[in-house]
């Protein structure tokens, strides 16, 4: 066995400090869009903006907004289909 490598017979997954893990960036990603949500109020509202959240919901009418919208887009998005 050379340097730097694991002998992968010798480990037990069972034990928490022998499992391996590990992260692979595929070169396209997932092909998914990332959007994020952020549930605050006050000052907190301001700082997730800035912070480049995607939606902001500081009531429930703010969630009850965005979920029209997203049942709004599925239906179109499903009659162009």
């Amino acid at each position: 066995m050379q340097a730097g490598e694991i002998d992968e017979s010798s480990l037990n997954p069972c034990q928490a400090d022998q499992q391996i893990r590990d992260v692979t960036l595929l070169p396209k990603g997932l092909g998914k869009t990332v959007r994020v949500l952020v549930f605050a109020q006050g000052e907190a509202t301001f700082a997730a903006q800035a912070a480049g959240a995607d939606f902001v919901a500081e009531t429930d009418e703010d969630l009850e907004l965005l979920r029209q919208t997203s049942v709004a887009a599925r239906q179109q998005k499903s009659s162009v289909i």
